[in-house]
């Protein structure tokens, strides 16, 4: 090739890299064999993702198969259709983050307290988030029967580690003295790091007289009720309903 530009105004010849060079500069996998790889490797993250979100599932000790799919949004008062999608994206963005905040569900028996928080904590694992649910007279005693094995403090520290907690059936039965401070102990460790599903049939507002002692009930409330979505669901008992008798 020849180039205007040598000395004195002289053509100057310009060598052309041989195509061996050419060739050995070309990259050794072609575009599609890098977007080939590509997607194999997204599909493969995708099946360990979806694998990991079946075990924490499995783990989590759900008592019924809810799923969010199964759960009509307009069935959270208050919210628009999409609000029970919406929800499990605010659960989701909460969890681990410094302002990790918590949803409160009430209503009375039957409404689907339980399977809305289920459907949650399940779309939670989904998302590959470690969730446990309990139900609260249960976990008391599951913390009482700690104490007396001397296995207390391990326990709490286990349901520190959860990105979210569903604690179901909250206010059922009177509280012992023991059994308020457990249930602080297990708020307090969970406050302002993950989250925390409640389901209950006492309205919030009546949560002060079943806690029964105004100081841990003021700590609970700072904890749990000043940081939560909050959910009241109304209807009738979807349980009374399947077991009634058709009219057909």
């Amino acid at each position: 090739m020849l180039e205007p530009c040598g000395p004195a105004g002289q053509p100057r010849v310009v060598s052309r890299p041989s195509s061996s060079r050419i060739a050995a500069v070309t990259p050794p996998a072609s575009a599609r064999h890098v977007l080939d790889q590509y997607c194999v490797s997204c599909h493969n993250q995708r099946l360990k993702t979806a694998e990991l979100a079946l075990d924490l599932i499995d783990v989590a000790f759900f008592h019924n198969g809810a799923h969010l799919d199964t759960v009509k949004g307009s069935a959270a008062s208050g919210h628009p259709a999409n609000g029970v999608i919406w929800l499990a994206d605010q659960l989701h963005q909460m969890s681990g983050r410094l302002e990790a905040g918590h949803i409160v569900i009430t209503g009375g028996t039957g409404v689907g307290k339980s399977y809305l928080a289920c459907a949650l904590g399940q779309s939670a694992c989904r998302r590959t988030l470690r969730v446990t649910y309990r139900r609260v007279p249960r976990l008391l005693d599951e913390l009482a029967l700690a104490r007396s094995e001397g296995s207390h403090a391990r326990l709490l520290a286990k349901l520190a580690k959860f990105d979210v907690l569903v604690l179901d059936d909250w206010g059922l039965g009177g509280l012992k003295d023991s059994q308020r401070h457990d249930l602080l102990e297990v708020l307090e460790d969970r406050y302002g790091r993950v989250s925390t599903v409640v389901t209950s049939q006492l309205p919030i507002g009546k949560w002060h007289e079943w806690i029964a002692d105004p100081t841990i009930a003021d700590a609970i409330w700072d904890r749990v009720v000043n940081n939560a979505y909050k959910i009241d669901l109304k209807g009738p008992s979807g349980r009374r309903s399947e077991t009634e008798p058709s009219n057909n």
